[in-house]
C-alpha cells in the first residue's frame, strides 16, 4: 500500500462519508470508502492536533487523512497473521501496528516489545494497542483463542496454506479458503509435530509453524512411500527427503466379522511393493475404494476415501482423500514396483 492524502470539503457535525463518521467537533477529513482494497480497514488513530488521522487494513497498508504523516507501513509483505489495530505516538512521531498474534511492528517510533516475545498473551489473539501518553510504553489486549479453521478465508488462511505446501503438507489449491484439504494438511503436520490434532490453527500451532522445518524420513535413500502407523501419516520420499505428506488413517487393529469368520483389521508392518494398480472405484466385501494402490497381498491398499480421520478407522487399508490419490495418479507417486515402508504402532483411539 502506498501512503493516501485527501482532504474533504468542509466539515459538517455527524458527517459520515466514505466509511469514515465525524461527531461533535470531530472533522472529517477523508476516508477509503468507495476505494477498492485488497483487505478491510481494521483500524483508526487520531493525529495529535486532532487535525487527522491514520486508518490501518488488515494487510497492514496505512492510510493518512489531514495532517496525519505516513511513516510507513506493513503493506504487500504478506504477513502470517493479520493487523488487528494500531496506535499513534503522542508526538506524532509515527505509530505502531499489532497482528493478531501479538507482533507489533513500530514506524517511526521504537520497538518496545511484542507479546510473542514473552508469552504474555497466555496463547489468547491479540485485539488492540493502546500507548501511554507519554509515548514510552504501550498495552496490548488479548480476547479469545487465535484460531483459523474450516470455513474460514481471507489472507490469513492463504498464508497458511503457503506456509504448509513450503513445509511439503499438501493442502491442495492455495487459495485463501479454508476447506477440507487444508485441514487434512493441519492434521498432519500438527501430528508430525506433536501437537493436539484439532484441524484448527490456534496459537500453539501457528508459533510451530514459524519454525518448522519439513519432516524428516525414515529411509535414507532411494523413492517410497513411507507409512507411519504412530503418526498415522503417509510420506512420499524421494532420495531421502519427504516430498509430500498427507493425513492418513490405517487399520483400527480390531478384529471384526464377515461372513461368520474373524479377522484383523491390521496395516501389517514391513516393506512391501506395490503389485497392482487400478485406476477407477473398485468395490470389495468391506467398501467401495477410489483408485486402490496394492502393496499387501491380503488386498490392502493406498486408496481414496470419502472419510479419513486424523485416527485409525479403516479395516487395514491405507485411506487418504480421493483429491491426494489423484495427485499420487497424477504425478506417479506410486508406480508398479515402487517401495512401501509400513512401520510404527497402531495408537489408541
Amino acid at each position: 500500500m502506498v501512503a493516501a492524502a485527501f482532504v474533504a470539503a468542509a466539515p459538517v457535525a455527524a458527517q459520515s462519508q466514505n466509511g469514515v463518521s465525524a461527531f461533535g467537533d470531530a472533522a472529517f477529513h477523508g476516508s477509503m470508502g468507495g476505494r477498492p482494497l485488497a483487505q478491510p480497514v481494521v483500524g483508526m488513530a487520531a493525529s495529535p492536533s486532532g487535525n487527522g488521522y491514520w486508518l490501518v487494513a488488515s494487510d497492514g497498508g496505512i492510510f493518512t487523512f489531514g495532517d496525519a504523516a505516513f511513516h510507513g507501513s506493513m503493506g504487500g509483505r504478506g504477513l502470517e497473521q493479520p493487523v488487528v489495530s494500531l496506535a499513534a505516538d503522542p508526538e506524532g512521531d509515527g505509530y505502531w501496528l499489532v497482528d493478531r498474534s501479538g507482533q507489533v511492528f513500530p514506524f517511526g517510533v521504537p520497538d518496545l516489545g511484542s507479546a510473542t516475545e514473552d508469552g504474555s498473551d497466555g496463547g489468547a489473539a491479540t485485539v488492540d494497542i493502546a500507548v501511554r501518553s507519554s509515548g514510552d510504553g504501550y498495552w496490548l489486549a488479548h480476547g479469545g483463542d487465535m484460531v483459523v479453521e474450516a470455513e474460514d478465508a481471507g489472507p490469513a488462511v492463504r498464508a497458511l496454506q503457503r506456509r504448509l505446501w513450503d513445509l511439503g503438507y499438501w493442502v491442495g489449491p492455495v487459495d485463501g479458503v479454508f476447506g477440507r484439504l487444508t485441514e487434512q494438511a493441519v492434521y498432519a503436520f500438527q501430528k508430525v509435530n506433536g501437537l493436539p490434532v484439532t484441524g484448527r490453527v490456534g496459537f500453539d500451532t501457528s508459533r510451530a509453524l514459524e519454525g518448522a522445518t519439513r519432516p524428516a524420513a525414515q529411509s535414507t535413500a532411494g523413492d517410497l512411500v513411507e507409512i507411519d502407523k504412530d503418526r498415522q501419516v503417509l510420506f512420499v520420499v524421494r532420495d531421502g527427503r519427504v516430498l509430500w505428506t498427507f493425513n492418513t488413517s490405517t487399520g483400527t487393529e480390531e478384529p471384526y466379522s464377515y461372513e461368520g469368520q474373524q479377522f484383523l483389521a491390521d496395516t501389517p508392518r514391513g516393506n512391501w511393493d506395490v503389485y497392482r494398480r487400478a485406476d477407477g472405484v473398485e468395490v470389495s466385501n468391506l467398501g467401495r475404494l477410489y483408485r486402490p494402490i496394492y502393496f499387501h497381498r491380503d488386498g490392502i491398499a493406498v486408496h481414496g476415501y470419502s472419510f479419513v480421520p486424523p485416527y485409525p478407522a479403516s479395516h487395514g487399508c491405507v485411506r487418504v482423500t480421493n483429491a491426494a490419490i489423484d495427485l499420487i495418479w497424477a504425478e506417479n507417486l506410486m508406480p508398479l514396483g515402487s517401495s512401501v515402508w509400513v512401520y510404527g504402532t497402531t495408537p489408541d483411539v
